[in-house]
């Protein structure tokens, strides 16, 4: 097989198997009643925003945020003689594991957190293990780009991952403090002040 096919195959077959990974945290979440807020398509696949997740409870959240690294575990055995989508969906389901948020395994870690020890130190808790990680995977593939120079692409995952932090924590924050202030100015509780 020349390589320019063997890449695109390669690629087709990712994108495909993170199509059907962020699809069934959708069929998922439809059938909690959670709504689809907006789906955006990249090069790299596809990425979605649920509606009223938050107002699931904590064993359907947790369904919705398995359901597609069990996809693409799924999808592994049932093309067990097939390596190309063998190995595709247990890595794409494997990385979609790791306790990085904004990835499936950080999200787990963050609603359970949230649920034991309230939103502000879930927050804090899940955004230094993700600090951490994602250095470990900037790292790890700065090795890996020395030893095999033509896959760069955990050293930018890494990288992409840490850029974000920064805004997921915000949006995290934003959403902890609006929901106390929805329950201030429902219950009359006192906000927090931010001088």
């Amino acid at each position: 097989m020349n390589a320019p096919f063997a890449f695109i195959t390669a690629y087709l077959t990712a994108l495909v198997s993170i199509i059907l990974h962020e699809s069934a945290h959708i069929a998922v979440a439809a059938g909690f009643s959670a709504g689809v807020g907006w789906v955006r398509f990249t090069p790299a696949g596809m990425s979605v925003t649920l509606e009223n997740f938050d107002e699931l409870m904590l064993v359907k959240k947790l369904s919705v945020l398995l359901a597609g690294p069990a996809v693409n575990f799924g999808f592994a055995l049932m093309f067990f003689a097939n390596p190309l989508i063998r190995n595709t969906n247990l890595l794409i389901g494997l990385f979609n594991l790791l306790p990085v948020y904004p990835l499936d395994g950080g999200r787990v870690v963050y609603v359970v957190l949230c649920r034991l020890s309230g939103g502000l130190r879930a927050v804090r808790f899940i955004m230094g293990l993700s600090r951490i990680l994602c250095v470990v995977m900037i790292t790890l593939g700065l090795i890996q780009l020395i030893l095999f120079p033509f896959n760069p692409s955990l050293f930018f995952a890494g990288v992409y991952l840490h850029k974000s932090l920064r805004r997921h924590k915000t949006m995290l924050l934003v959403k902890f403090y609006g929901d106390f202030a929805k329950k201030s100015v429902l219950f009359g509780e006192n906000l927090p002040c931010f001088d």
